[in-house]
Formats: structure tokens, C-alpha cells, sequence
């Protein structure tokens, strides 16, 4: 018998996509505070240190980014997938709330502002990087590396003793409450997020370069895909950096656009803002 073809799929709709990812269905973040009970006290702890550590690390930049081009290319399916995955990574409570509420606009079908609202809870989110004056040490700096390899190969005494280690040595207020509230949680046993709250804390220790809001000025400009200003914004940060590491990834940067590379330029801006060297290729 000869082989009928299969009608080819349509692509799926948005409120379609969202009906698809009820299977594993949306933390509520009124739910989860509902079930915190006597431990409200903890929970409190935590969202004090979530307003002092910030919460834009480089994975959920990633993943908004990952949502708002799935959004440019209609692909809702995706975007679900990548909104449930930031709820489930994302601590803060109000984030998390912004988040279902996209969330339930995409089940409804209200896509047309999806971008604009991404974009601007990924500036609010920025926002609240802390503005910490001190730098870590290398020493200390150095501990918690050596305590987040522990971390991997799940030695948890030896990262005690590291982190420990760090505390004797801070001198910062801040520092050594983060520390602190992380060495409290590997003693109780909770240690399934600890290398992200370590990257998110030594991120955040970082000194923030004063080139931040053209950095972000021009992360804003390059979602809308407004090249001219993005060269403007970069190259006022380069201007005002002052760390030299910080100044020769910009520069890498705007190289970059000049040559009509801009594929991965909100990803390595990015990596940049949060302390690391821009690749170059």
C-alpha cells in the first residue's frame, strides 16, 4: 500500500503553548509564601539578603533574553518554557510575581506589549543590583572559589571551613552577613542552591563600575535595535570606566557592532556588566 502524506502541523498559538505547559504547572508565589508556616522568620532572612545580593545573575539575563527573542520570533511555546524556568529560578517575591502575571497575559492571549514589559522588568531588575562601595579581597575572593569547587564535589565540610575562612577576614558589614546567611544554610543542610546565591554574592561584592547606566542604557537600545545609540551609550562607557579589564571589553564590544557583529552582543554586554571579560574571538 502506498504511503499517504500526514497534513503538516500548525504551529501551535500562544494560549495554545501555555495549555501544552499546564502539565507542569506555574509556581504561584502566594502559594509559596502560604506554605512557609513557622519559618517566617527565614523567609524574611532571605528576602533581606535577596535585596542585598541582587538578583540579575548572568543565567537569568540569559533566560530573559532566550524569552524576549522567542517572543520577536512567535514562538510561544518557547517562551513558556523559558518564563517557567526563570519563575523556578528567581527567589524574589516580586519578581516572581511579575513574572506570572506575563505569564498569565500570554494564556490570555495579550502578546502585542509581551517586549516592553520584558524589557522593563529586566531594568527593574537591574536596578536592584546593589551599590556596594567595597571590593572583595583577592584573599577572600580566592576562599570562595576554592569553597564553591568544595561545593561541586559536594565536601561540604571543607566548604564550611572556607567560608569560615572568609568571614575571619571581611571586614565589610554586608559581606559578612551574606556570608554569614549562606554558612547557616550549608550547616542546616540547604545546600541545593548554594553555588547560584555564591555567584549571585560575589557578584554583587563587586564594585559597580560607573559606567553601569550607559551599560544599561545601551542594553535597552539594543533590545529595540537601535544601533546608533547603543555606539553612543558605549562609547560614553568607555569614556567614564575606570577598571581596564572593564574598558578593553567595551572597546571589544563596539568593535564588534562596527563590524555587523550583533548577534550576541545583549549576551556579552551581559557578561560584561556583571564582571566578566568579553570573549574575543
Amino acid at each position: 500500500p502506498e504511503a499517504t502524506e500526514e497534513p503538516a502541523a500548525e504551529e501551535p498559538t500562544a494560549t495554545e503553548a501555555v495549555s501544552e505547559a499546564d502539565e507542569t504547572p506555574t509556581p504561584e508565589p502566594v502559594e509559596e509564601e502560604a506554605t512557609a508556616g513557622t519559618d517566617s522568620a527565614e523567609t524574611e532572612e532571605a528576602g533581606q539578603m535577596d535585596d542585598m545580593m541582587g538578583t540579575m545573575s548572568a543565567e537569568t539575563m540569559e533566560m530573559i533574553t532566550a524569552a524576549m527573542e522567542a517572543g520577536e520570533a512567535g514562538d510561544w511555546e518557547a517562551v513558556v518554557t523559558h518564563m517557567n524556568h526563570l519563575i523556578e529560578m528567581t527567589d524574589d517575591a516580586d519578581h516572581r510575581s511579575e513574572m506570572v502575571h506575563l505569564l498569565e497575559e500570554i494564556t490570555a492571549g495579550n502578546t502585542d506589549h509581551f517586549a516592553d514589559e520584558m524589557q522593563a522588568m529586566m531594568d527593574t531588575m537591574m536596578g536592584t543590583m546593589p551599590k556596594m562601595t567595597g571590593t572583595m579581597s583577592d584573599e577572600a575572593m580566592e576562599m570562595m572559589n576554592a569553597a564553591m569547587t568544595a561545593a561541586q564535589a559536594d565536601d561540604w565540610e571543607l566548604v564550611a571551613t572556607h567560608m569560615n575562612h572568609v568571614l575571619d577576614i571581611s571586614t565589610d558589614a554586608q559581606q559578612k552577613s551574606a556570608i554569614e546567611h549562606l554558612l547557616e544554610e550549608v550547616e542546616e543542610g540547604n545546600t541545593d542552591h548554594f553555588i547560584a546565591e555564591m555567584e549571585e554574592m560575589m557578584s554583587s561584592m563587586m564594585q559597580v563600575s560607573p559606567a553601569m547606566e550607559n551599560m544599561q542604557a545601551a542594553m535597552t537600545a539594543a533590545q529595540a535595535g537601535d544601533w546608533d545609540i547603543v555606539q553612543q551609550e558605549m562609547e560614553s562607557a568607555i569614556d567614564i570606566s575606570t577598571d581596564p579589564l572593564e574598558k578593553s571589553s567595551l572597546e571589544h564590544l563596539i568593535e564588534e557592532i562596527a563590524e555587523g557583529n550583533t548577534d550576541h552582543f545583549i549576551e556579552q554586554l551581559g557578561a560584561v556588566m556583571q564582571g566578566e571579560e568579553a570573549a574575543h574571538e
